[in-house]
């Protein structure tokens, strides 16, 4: 065989199976589709074959479904009324009989029995039998409501005028030459020192306004001497000439004991 032939045949069969894939791919596309559209239509015509009463399949199973569903909602209507009658009404009663105990309880009078009106007993016949009169045409309510109003609210004391706030002032520093200056440092507990100059003649209480300036309030916090230890805020009035403050001290802020 030579290679003419060869290739020939080659082609022959290239050829063929190329025809084979469109007669196919036709049979996919064009006829399979038709097919399955006469088959639904042929099934759907055999279901629906007329009985000899006269209904056809597709209608008498219709009916059952409708049959089915109808029964279905009214077992479930018939359940939802019995939980509405047993539980939910039964406790929408509970819930308005509680309420209208509670507004009664509130609206009612603070007191047993009826009051009476001071005075001798002629004054307070006519007055009383005008009130009797009067609450006749009132429900009990009203009668609790005018009740209420009719009391007085009890005179509350009069309050005492707030103190007024003392509003610290430092002196002036003194002079580096002068032989009165006392330089004063505190120690604060968070390891800070404020320093100032005073004179021997100021006493402890402006050292404490100094520690208020500083940002420490005299509420919580009081100036103590390093060794031996003693609590400054105790002697208020005495001057740094009388604790022997001379040249320059170093005192230590404290926390109280509150």
């Amino acid at each position: 065989m030579t290679a003419h032939q060869l290739a020939w045949l080659v082609g022959r069969w290239v050829g063929r199976g190329i025809l084979g894939l469109a007669v196919i791919t036709f049979f996919l596309q064009w006829v399979l589709p038709r097919l399955k559209k006469w088959y639904s239509q042929h099934a759907s015509q055999s279901l629906s074959t007329v009985r000899t009463d006269g209904s056809s399949v597709s209608d008498v199973q219709m009916a059952k479904q409708d049959s089915i569903h109808q029964e279905l909602q009214e077992k479930h209507q018939a359940k939802v009324a019995s939980f509405k009658e047993r539980i939910l009404q039964p406790r929408a009663e509970a819930k308005k009989q509680q309420k209208e105990e509670e507004f009664y309880r509130f609206l009612g009078p603070a007191w047993k029995g009826r009051g009476q009106i001071l005075g001798s007993v002629e004054e307070q016949q006519p007055e009383q039998e005008e009130l009797d009169q009067f609450e006749k045409d009132l429900n009990p309510r009203e009668i609790a409501a005018l009740r209420r109003r009719i009391q007085t609210p009890a005179p509350q004391p009069a309050k005492p005028p707030p103190k007024p706030k003392r509003v610290i002032t430092l002196p002036e520093e003194p002079s580096e030459d002068d032989p009165e200056r006392v330089l004063v440092m505190l120690r604060s507990p968070i390891q800070t020192v404020c320093q100032r100059c005073f004179r021997h003649t100021d006493t402890v209480q402006t050292l404490l306004d100094f520690m208020t300036v500083s940002g420490f309030t005299q509420t919580f916090n009081t100036l103590c001497t390093s060794f031996p230890r003693h609590d400054l805020a105790q002697d208020t009035n005495l001057t740094l000439q009388d604790l022997g403050f001379i040249g320059g001290v170093t005192l230590n802020i404290e926390e109280k004991d509150v």
